[in-house]
C-alpha cells in the first residue's frame, strides 16, 4: 500500500480523515487516502485545468463527498471524487451556515472505522475531523503515537494477511 515516505511528507498537506473544500466545485468531504502523485493521466479532467501547479505532479486525494453537496453541484449523488492538492483546503465550520456541534456532513462512512471528533488546530480553533482507526492511520503511515497496543495489533494484522500469501 501507500507509505508516505519522509519526501512526500513535506508535500502531503491533508491527512486522513481531514475534513476538506473543493475550491472549484465547492462540496465538502473527507480525505480518505492520498496518493503522492495521480495513478492515472489526469491532464484532461475539467476540474483540473486551471490548477496553476503541473497536476500530474502533485498530491492526489480520495474524497467522501458531502452527499447533499453532490447533489446541489453535480445533480446525483457520487461515491468519491479523486481530487488534485491544489483544489482543496480545509474546511473552515465558521464559514457554514450550521449551528450544531457537528460537521453537518452527510457521508457514507463505516461508523467502526472512522469517528467523528474536534481537536485544536494549529492557531487553537477548534477543528472537525473524522478519526481513522489505527489499521487506516497505519496503512498511509499516519501517526499511531507511542500507543504501543495500537502498533502491536496492526502489525499482527499485517503478519496475517503475509500468512494467508504464505
Amino acid at each position: 500500500q501507500k507509505q508516505k515516505t519522509k519526501s512526500q511528507s513535506s508535500i502531503i498537506k491533508f491527512d486522513i480523515g481531514t475534513i476538506v473544500r473543493h475550491t472549484k466545485y465547492n462540496y465538502r468531504g473527507i480525505v480518505i487516502a492520498w496518493d503522492g502523485k495521480p495513478v492515472t493521466d489526469v491532464r484532461n479532467w475539467d476540474g483540473v485545468q486551471d490548477v496553476k501547479y503541473n497536476v500530474m505532479e502533485q498530491p492526489f486525494y480520495h474524497v467522501i463527498p458531502d452527499i447533499d453537496d453532490c447533489i446541489r453541484v453535480f445533480g446525483s449523488e457520487r461515491s468519491f471524487r479523486y481530487v488534485c492538492q491544489e483544489n482543496l483546503e480545509v474546511w473552515n465550520k465558521e464559514e457554514s451556515s450550521s449551528s450544531s456541534s457537528s460537521s453537518g456532513l452527510k457521508v457514507d462512512l463505516d461508523p467502526v472505522e472512522w469517528r467523528f471528533g474536534t481537536r485544536e488546530g494549529e492557531e487553537g480553533e477548534e477543528v472537525y475531523f473524522y478519526e481513522p482507526s489505527d489499521e487506516i492511520k497505519f496503512q498511509f503511515a499516519e501517526s499511531l503515537g507511542s500507543d504501543d497496543d495500537a502498533i502491536v495489533s496492526c502489525m499482527e494484522k499485517v503478519m496475517v494477511r503475509l500468512c494467508v500469501f504464505l
